[in-house]
């Protein structure tokens, strides 16, 4: 069952997943994390969350392999945002449907604004 405020971040740098976790779950977002690709395609399959964070690099499935894997699934509808530093890889998303990005770095402001786009508050229309 997907939750409103329901997000998982992944991350195979545990400084940013830890950070961003404690940032979104201060503004009251129930958050899971994982640092792997694998990992995540498990997370969403046990329990589809309202929006996925994700790096775009990671070793093993970086984050367009991730959705490349999520559509074999047929998981669709399901907002993703990369997270990265790549301008070339900003473009490669944003040609994808459901999938937007965060330039990094980013600052809290834009991390909210992103999540918000996509994830509402628990308790909250």
């Amino acid at each position: 069952m997907q939750g409103a405020g329901d997000i998982l971040i992944v991350d195979d740098e545990t400084n940013i997943l830890e950070l961003v976790a404690e940032i979104l779950e201060d503004e009251g977002y129930i958050v899971r994390t994982v640092s792997s690709g694998p990992a995540a395609l498990a997370a969403i399959a046990a329990q589809c969350p309202a929006l996925v964070l994700m790096d775009m690099y990671m070793p093993r499935m970086n984050g367009m392999m991730l959705l490349e894997h999520l559509a074999q699934q047929g998981i669709s509808g399901l907002p993703i945002v990369l997270m990265t530093a790549s301008p070339s890889a900003a473009e490669q998303v944003l040609s994808q449907k459901n999938v937007d990005y965060l330039p990094k770095p980013f600052d809290i402001d834009q991390l909210l604004t992103v999540v918000a786009r996509y994830a509402s508050l628990p308790g909250t229309s």
